[in-house]
């Protein structure tokens, strides 16, 4: 049907709320799942383009959209569009000065906000606002002009202002080629028992989570599910309650799984250790000989371990935005959960996915082979080159509007292997000059090493010798003994390298290695941060003691769950702390955090609107007020 038509927004629009009695959304209260059909949310999408193009009495403008991930975020989306304008989907962790010069430079006087008003330099309308004067709105003539862009900013590492635009032929592209996808791997839109769902994970204003986790699922028939919060045993809980088939994400959710298992079997006793360790072997021997029939058999051999993880309804599972650890791949997939490694990128939407059904393939930890309606190239520096129409359409770099080149340098290294499948090798701004001259992938060594006593860790040029460098990011609980067992590691993985490939330089921290306005590590962002001073780095480990007496209840509370969030002492956390860049918090980190705060006081913290908390004392002030708004 898509191929037959214009291929814009428009047309996916029609195609994606076609089936009225499906399911769009759901969501759950302690009591019960709700399920919005394709009917309801139309309905809702039309009165709110509708009181959108009464208050703004024009078409053909960008229009900023501002929230996070929800119900509210999707309506407003096709609301923008249907009203005859084009939808600027606003990175809510970005600074606001950077978002208000991307406003300035679309022409966008406009922002729709999912929830609260923000203060951003525009006419601000929130989706109450707009909702309200929807009653009293006449809904909008079918042929009224329907817009055909959206623009987002890409996750770089500086602040250079790019947006990349894409229209609705861009994504028709991609939309399109489904068929063949599904062809190499049915598990694409495979379900569970009859059931069909997509878990809201990722940001809906990256392109990861617009294209491959909401607009292609959408397409697809999937209903989509937003969790109530990202603390990780919520998410693992709404993905069993709901009974989800799909979940896309980052390294960092599967990294933070694969650390959850490892841990709680390390306290097992040792047989309980001894026969995890051999179903997870026997796990990989059948899904190789038998993949559908092994995975089966590998589920209820793992059944103990899969209930506290995913449940049994997950059939399709994708990460990408970075590299992914092959121990971590091994594990997730052994665990009977079919877990892909993906690529795309801000300019050129997703291009490939490992869609290969042997297990073996998999483990490789390939990128794929480009999808139909991609090229893919690698030149002479070994530069991935991609060529297609589902890229944007056109960039705004700095103000200026570039025409998307025919062959797009991504700048990331990839090896082309023979069976014409891609290996993601390292970004070319992260590459090394090694002592002699030689072009060294700081990927490659950080491969080797292995620190369980580490909470992060990265490989980059010492900014002083420009030669590799170790940065290791730990607790400010280490014990002494840890302590000489991290060093130990170090200097094992090290001597195993060959000798042009080890690290010059070991150097540790208490800062995060990871912004907040982030989703994987960017070792730009850390020799930037390192020069300015932002990430203090120290050679020898030394304790801090900084419990503090007589705390309230509400704080203490506070207290242990934020040593709790981070795996750490409760005297380590101060009351004057900051969550980030003193006790080594990431993004991720916050939104448990924050989920565990509104499960034990019973409130709903207002993380979402920019303005985070980031000590105990401000925990516990903002805790005080809204406890005492609901008293």
């Amino acid at each position: 049907m898509l191929k037959q038509s214009k291929q814009q927004f428009k047309d996916i629009y029609r195609i994606i709320f076609a089936d009225g009695s499906r399911a769009c959304f759901e969501n759950a209260t302690m009591l019960r799942i709700h399920t919005i059909t394709n009917d309801a949310a139309r309905q809702k999408i039309e009165r709110l383009a509708a009181a959108l193009a009464t208050k703004i009495g024009k078409t053909g403008a960008y229009i900023g959209l501002y929230g996070v991930n929800s119900e509210r975020w999707i309506l407003l989306f096709w609301a923008i569009l249907r009203s005859g304008n084009h939808a600027y989907l606003i990175n809510t962790r970005q600074p606001r000065a950077f978002t208000e010069s991307v406003l300035l430079t679309l022409g966008a006087d406009t922002v729709v906000c999912c929830d609260e008003t923000v203060p951003l330099d525009a006419t601000v309308i929130t989706f109450v606002e707009l909702d309200t004067l929807a009653a009293d709105t006449m809904p909008l003539p079918e042929d009224s002009p329907f817009g055909n862009e959206l623009a987002l900013t890409t996750s770089g590492t500086t602040l250079q202002q790019k947006i990349c635009v894409y229209r609705g032929e861009n994504f028709a592209e991609q939309l399109c080629g489904t068929p063949a996808l599904v062809k190499q791997n049915p598990g694409l839109i495979e379900r569970y028992e009859g059931k069909f769902k997509q878990l809201a994970f990722l940001p809906l204003y990256h392109i990861f989570g617009f294209s491959a986790m909401y607009l292609w699922y959408a397409f697809l028939g999937a209903a989509i599910v937003f969790p109530p919060s990202y603390a990780p045993d919520v998410l693992l809980r709404t993905v069993r309650r709901h009974e989800i088939t799909h979940v896309f994400a980052v390294p960092l959710l599967w990294h933070g799984i694969e650390k959850s298992v490892r841990k709680n079997i390390s306290k097992q006793d040792e047989r309980t250790q001894k026969k995890f360790h051999q179903a997870i072997d026997l796990s990989i021997r059948l899904q190789r000989a038998l993949p559908k029939a092994g995975r089966a058999m590998a589920s209820r051999m793992l059944s103990d371990v899969r209930a506290k993880l995913f449940g049994e309804s997950v059939r399709f599972c994708i990460t990408g935005g970075s590299s992914i650890e092959p121990s971590t791949l091994h594990l997730i997939n052994a665990l009977g959960y079919p877990l892909y490694n993906g690529y795309g990128m801000s300019e050129i939407g997703i291009t490939s996915v490992e869609l290969s059904r042997d297990f073996i393939t998999r483990l490789r930890g390939t990128i794929g082979h480009p999808f139909p309606f991609v090229e893919y190239r690698a030149d002479e520096n070994g530069h991935l080159l991609v060529k297609g129409c589902a890229s944007c359409d056109h960039m705004i770099i700095d103000g200026v509007k570039q025409p998307m080149y025919e062959w797009f340098d991504t700048g990331d290294i990839v090896r082309a292997e023979e069976d014409g499948r891609y290996s993601f090798e390292g970004r070319v701004s992260d590459v090394i000059i090694g002592e002699d001259g030689e072009n060294i992938n700081p990927d490659m060594i950080r491969a080797a090493f292995h620190l369980p006593n580490a909470k992060a860790f990265e490989v980059l040029a010492d900014p002083n010798s420009g030669l590799p460098m170790l940065l290791v990011c730990i607790d400010k609980t280490v014990t002494n003994g840890e302590w000489q067992e991290l060093q130990d590691h170090i200097n094992e993985n090290n001597a195993d390298l060959p000798h042009a490939l080890r690290v010059r330089n070991v150097k540790f921290t208490f800062d995060p290695l990871l912004r907040e306005s982030d989703i994987k590590i960017s070792r730009t962002y850390l020799s930037l941060a390192i020069r300015a001073g932002h990430i203090a780095l120290f050679d020898h480990y030394r304790s801090d003691d900084t419990q503090t007496g007589n705390d309230s209840s509400i704080k203490q509370r506070l207290r242990e769950l934020i040593a709790t969030t981070l795996e750490i002492d409760a005297c380590a956390v101060s009351d004057t702390a900051n969550f980030f860049s003193d006790l080594g918090g990431s993004s991720l980190d916050y939104y448990t955090l924050i989920g565990y705060i509104d499960e034990q006081f019973g409130i709903r913290l207002p993380f979402d609107n920019g303005n985070f908390t980031y000590c105990l004392n401000d925990f516990e002030k903002l805790v005080k007020e809204l406890l005492s708004d609901h008293a």
